[in-house]
């Protein structure tokens, strides 16, 4: 499947996730990491029932990767909406 969309929040999570790399660790860094998490989204869009179940929202999945946790709900067979990419944050004021 492979399909998945960002929320306006995950969308800002990502580009500022990617800021953060750049500021602290730099560039090539930064591009490894986004390049990676770029990669595990894909993921849950091919295989979206392969992560848990969270607590914090009925039908979010989660997740983690490296320091960040993913939370996303399958939308229909063929999308995932990933809602947000926390590092941290208490997700049950997150979303």
């Amino acid at each position: 499947m492979e399909a998945f969309r960002l929320t306006k929040k995950a969308d800002a999570d990502l580009a500022g996730l990617y800021r953060y790399g750049i500021k602290n660790f730099g560039t090539e860094r930064a591009d490894l990491y986004f390049n990676s998490l770029y990669a595990r989204l894909r993921e849950i869009g091919n295989d979206p029932i392969r992560f848990p179940i969270t607590e914090y929202r009925k039908g979010y999945r989660r997740s983690v990767h490296a320091p960040h946790t993913i939370y996303y709900r399958i939308i229909d067979p063929d999308m995932v909406e990933i809602v947000r990419i926390l590092r941290g944050q208490d997700p049950r004021q997150s979303f």
